[in-house]
């Protein structure tokens, strides 16, 4: 979670002399390009493919201005061509030798393209005015060419790869004499044994790198050294040595042993990560004695335990603190009311077992994010205005009445706690009607009370969570599905389970066609089913490749952090809660119904849907044919109808049936062949009239 701080910060370190503007691909000048250098340009254009069939370069043609092209930017008195903007263009094919000609050329970002793992052409390396190099992710595969530490004028070198770049040596690097940050990211630098000693003098990046095994001892001589990432074994004592370190990264290792309070001694450092890791025994007040610039400190996810002295003053002021998952109670830590500059708070599973203090709730006015979730933390949520853009209080012992809310509040979850009083209080309050909240989750308390026309009010709702509370609208609703669902086309869940609707299925439901979840269980409903399923386009084709574009709405994303819809569903014959995993699931379930006529045929054309319960109703007439089309099935209740006939012999191909029941019908007939459907006990073929087999079910 608070990775990209991390980077956030390191980034900020290292290029504090220099910035750098992305904003812009095309300038006005009123200067014409340089004649050779555009014959260049279109050079380097026809030696481009484009495998997504993109058009980044369509403005480069020989009857414009170069300097006017996009992704182009020239020097204004010159002509001259000092910046290429490459960048996330889908780019391939081939690097030609032409960039050569562009000998003022000063930025050059090839970044994030797919030059399908061609080497990285050593001729940039004759690039002389080249300040900004940025190769990340570029498609480049290989050896990391000698000739780039000719570039004595480099600022910025950023070869991070995933693909397979390799060093036979970093002696070239000495050459960088400009060299301000240096990204060497998954690069496989093993066949160098002296890197240590070349990279003395640089503010260093080697995250993910192929250096394996132990934090080499030699490390500490490098006392220029600012930052230091990814290994593995236990932590040296010897890194309090290196005084002007400021971000020690070493979160997400397998990194073991005891944090040594050497660490303490680091007086330049800003950022301390060591979360993600197997560390074990204490952290106390020794480890942060001369921490006084202490900014990030990130220990979650370590079985580490958190103890200072209940009085004890930090010599720091913290802007980001994530100690999830490791030891911090059971005392409410009293230190942090001595910190005045922090934003964001992660205490969530810290084994808290107190009151919150009469100071916190006050305190927490100026923190913009705070996870204080899975704990035992008790106390009454007072009167007073919550003022937090994220308040994270799920799963505690918080009791009282729903608090009130400023305008900067945008997530508030308070489930599973003893929250109680009307519901209709804390909707109406005249305060709350400024609010800008989006997401809203009280479920698993006692609120009571009817849900009251003052919902106007809350117009910045995105997600909503009153589950399980003693509230007369969720579970008492009655009459009929209200018209105004059919109007919701984005509409992917439609849950309103055991709410005492009555009358038809408007077939007007059909409109839905982003519907992937329908559960209209345990009411009162008559009637056919509607045969117009089919339109259900969400569950007749698969997803796209680039699914999460339609799953926004089941998730909401903010710093650090993100809420996701949960809900219980009933696929199988018991209830199961469904959360990260709720955007890949296909229901319908109409079950306890009075639902009669026959099953639609048209069903057997929603080929994605996971799960079909029709139990319990009064449905009559044959199974489908084709209802082994629909191959994504896993689940098929039909138990409990007046159905009758035979299987249907294409059932035999639902491969990835595991639940079965038809029991309680009036089919007749052999089970079809089918290794699957052999596998079902007899229960789940148990008819009303067994006479009605003509052999046995195996």
């Amino acid at each position: 979670m608070s990775a990209s701080f991390a980077t956030h910060v390191l980034f900020l370190l290292w290029f504090s002399a220099a910035t750098f503007s992305l904003s812009f691909y095309k300038t006005e000048s009123s200067v014409s390009c340089n004649e050779k250098e555009k014959q260049a340009l279109l050079t380097l254009k026809s030696g481009f493919t484009n495998p997504r069939n993109l058009n980044p370069l369509s403005s480069w043609s020989d009857q414009e201005d170069c300097c006017r092209w996009d992704r182009v930017r020239c020097d204004n008195k010159t002509g001259r061509v000092t910046h290429l903007y490459l960048m996330r263009t889908a780019l391939g094919g081939k690097i030609s030798p032409s960039l050569l000609e562009l000998e003022l050329l000063n930025y050059l970002d090839l970044s994030e393209n797919y030059f399908n793992c061609t080497p990285i052409p050593s001729f940039l390396g004759s690039m002389a005015s080249l300040r900004h190099l940025n190769l990340y992710e570029a498609g480049f595969c290989g050896l990391i060419p000698h000739q780039l530490g000719n570039l004595s004028s480099l600022h910025y070198l950023n070869l991070r790869s995933y693909s397979h770049l390799y060093v036979d040596t970093l002696r070239w690097i000495s050459g960088l004499s400009s060299i301000q940050y240096l990204d060497l990211s998954h690069a496989n630098l093993h066949r160098e044994v002296d890197w240590l000693q070349i990279m003395t003098l640089l503010e260093l990046y080697l995250d993910e790198s192929s250096l394996k095994g132990e934090i080499p001892e030699s490390l500490g001589q490098l006392k220029h050294l600012k930052a230091v990432i990814r290994f593995s074994g236990p932590i040296p004592s010897f890194l309090g040595n290196l005084s002007e370190m400021r971000a020690l990264d070493l979160q997400l290792n397998q990194l073991n042993g005891s944090v040594p309070k050497s660490l303490g001694l680091l007086s330049n450092l800003v950022a301390l990560l060591i979360g993600n890791n197997v560390l074990t025994g204490t952290l106390d007040e020794a480890h942060f004695t001369k921490l006084s610039k202490l900014k990030n400190l990130e220990i979650s996810s370590t079985p580490l335990f958190f103890n200072v002295n209940s009085n004890w003053v930090p010599p720091f002021q913290l802007e980001f603190a994530d100690m999830s998952s490791c030891k911090i109670g059971p005392n409410f830590p009293t230190w942090l009311q001595t910190q005045r500059s922090l934003h964001f708070l992660f205490m969530s599973k810290s084994g808290i077992l107190d009151k919150a203090p009469s100071w916190f709730w006050n305190w927490t006015s100026n923190i913009d994010t705070i996870d204080l979730s899975d704990n035992h933390i008790e106390g009454d949520v007072p009167d007073i205005l919550l003022n937090s853009t994220v308040l994270n209080l799920r799963s505690n012992h918080f009791k009282g009445r729903l608090p009130r809310l400023s305008a900067n509040v945008k997530v508030l979850n308070i489930a599973n706690n003893s929250i109680y009083g009307p519901i209709s209080t804390f909707l109406c309050k005249k305060m709350n009607r400024k609010n800008k909240l989006e997401v809203l989750d009280v479920s698993n308390n006692f609120l009571s009370g009817e849900i009251s026309h003052c919902w106007r009010y809350w117009q910045s709702l995105i997600h909503l969570n009153l589950g399980t509370n003693s509230l007369s609208g969720d579970n008492h609703l009655s009459g009929i599905i209200p018209l105004w669902v059919r109007k919701m086309r984005n509409l992917i869940i439609l849950r309103l389970r055991s709410s005492g609707l009555k009358g038809k299925i408007p077939p007007k439901i059909c409109q839905l066609s982003s519907l992937r979840i329908l559960d209209l269980a345990n009411n009162s409903l008559s009637g056919p089913i509607p045969n117009c399923l089919k339109n259900f386009s969400a569950m007749v084709l698969p997803d796209p490749l680039n699914e999460d574009v339609y799953f926004d709405s089941l998730e909401y994303d903010f710093d650090y952090g993100s809420y996701i819809e949960s809900l219980m569903l009933v696929p199988k014959g018991w209830e199961l809660n469904y959360e990260e995993n709720l955007k890949f699931v296909r229901i319908i379930d109409l079950s306890s119904n009075n639902l009669s006529g026959s099953i639609p045929v048209d069903i057997s054309v929603l080929s994605e849907l996971h799960f079909l319960n029709l139990s319990r109703n009064h449905l009559m007439g044959s199974i489908p044919e084709k209802i082994g089309s629909m191959k994504q099935l896993e689940s098929i209740d039909l138990s409990r109808n007046l159905l009758s006939g035979e299987i249907p012999p294409s059932m035999s191909n639902l491969s990835f049936l595991s639940y079965l029941d038809l029991s309680y019908n009036n089919f007749s007939g052999r089970i079809p062949s089918s290794t699957q459907l052999q596998l079902f006990d007899a229960l789940s073929y148990t008819w009303q009239s067994s006479t009605l087999w003509s052999s046995s079910p195996k």
